[in-house]
C-alpha cells in the first residue's frame, strides 16, 4: 500500500503513519535485487523514500555487493526510519556491513558522518552519501 499525503506531494509513504490518517492506494513493489538482473551494472542508488531506506537496502543487498563502485545518495530522516519500523543506527550499520564510508552532504562538500550529530525530531533530516574507497572495494570483493 502507498499512503498518500494530501498535504505534501513529496510525502507519500510505504507505511501507515502514526496519528495521520491517509488515503491508501494499492501499488506494486519490487525489490531492487529482483528488478536488476545478476551482473547488471548499477552505479548509483538515489533514495528518498520517507524513512523506508532500510527496507529498500535489504532488498538491494545483492546489487550493492555485486557493484563494488556503487554510490548511494539518500535522504536520512531518523524520525521517518523509526515510523517505518527501522532505526537510523540499523541503516548506518547496514552501510558499514557493505564496507561503505558514510558522509554528510553539505552545500559545498562531503563531511564524515558523526553519530553524535544525529537528531530524531520530526523536522530534522539531511542527505547522506555512501561509497567505498578504491582499496575497500577491492577488499570487499
Amino acid at each position: 500500500m502507498l499512503y498518500v499525503s494530501d498535504k505534501l506531494n513529496v510525502d507519500h509513504r510505504a507505511y501507515a503513519t502514526e496519528g495521520d490518517a491517509r488515503r491508501a492506494v494499492q501499488v506494486g513493489m519490487v525489490a531492487l535485487d529482483d528488478y536488476f538482473k545478476p551482473g547488471e551494472r548499477v552505479d548509483l542508488l538515489k533514495l528518498d523514500i520517507q524513512g523506508y531506506e532500510v527496507h529498500a537496502l535489504q532488498g538491494a543487498k545483492r546489487i550493492v555487493n555485486e557493484n563494488q563502485e556503487i554510490k548511494l545518495l539518500f535522504e536520512f530522516w531518523p524520525y521517518g526510519l523509526k515510523q517505518a519500523g527501522g532505526n537510523w543506527r540499523e541503516l548506518i550499520e547496514m552501510l558499514g556491513g557493505f564496507a561503505m564510508n558514510v558522509m554528510f552532504v553539505r552545500a559545498d562538500s562531503l563531511v564524515p558522518f558523526e553519530a553524535g550529530k544525529v537528531r530524531t525530531d520530526v523536522n530534522w533530516y539531511v542527505n547522506l552519501f555512501a561509497s567505498r574507497s578504491a582499496g575497500e572495494a577491492a577488499t570487499a570483493r
